[in-house]
């Protein structure tokens, strides 16, 4: 009887501890969206009020973009609400395509992230902005559906 107590806490405590990981893959990914959102938001502002220099605020924000969109495929360390946390590699294939995805369209975004804002008139700036709109918003649904698949396993 002793046994059977022993093998279900040890259990629960496994489970705990996999909810308690999934959670994190999942808020960390979660994140991701608005850190494509907060990057398109602060090139834009760079657009708008034709900065001579860049404060790199948006090369920032894309950099730990790129580098926690990597954690969540090979593992590694994060930052994630101002702390280092660990992850293990991704063993799904499922998600591990849908980060893909994921980074290839990242790819698209970036190229238009790395441009300095106060490089285009205005025609050029217009068609800038919808193309920065029309990329971030593919790569956020796309983060979106890598959550969803990655919360659905």
């Amino acid at each position: 009887m002793a046994a059977v107590g022993v093998l279900m806490l040890a259990v629960g405590i496994r489970t705990a501890r996999q909810v308690e990981r999934d959670a994190l893959v999942i808020n960390v990914a979660g994140r991701q969206r608005m850190l494509v959102q907060k990057a398109t938001a602060e090139y834009l502002a760079g657009l708008v009020m034709a900065r001579e220099s860049r404060d790199g605020a948006s090369d920032a924000t894309a950099r730990l973009f790129e580098r926690t969109l990597a954690v969540l495929m090979e593992g590694g360390t994060a930052t994630f609400e101002d702390r280092s946390v660990s992850l293990q590699p991704t063993t799904s294939r499922a998600f591990r395509a849908a980060l893909a995805e994921t980074a290839a369209s990242w790819e698209g975004l970036r190229r238009v992230l790395g441009t300095h804002p106060s490089d285009v008139d205005g025609n050029a700036a217009a068609r800038r902005v919808v193309e920065l709109r029309r990329l971030a918003e593919r790569t956020v649904g796309l983060m979106s559906g890598a959550v969803r698949v990655y919360e659905e396993e």
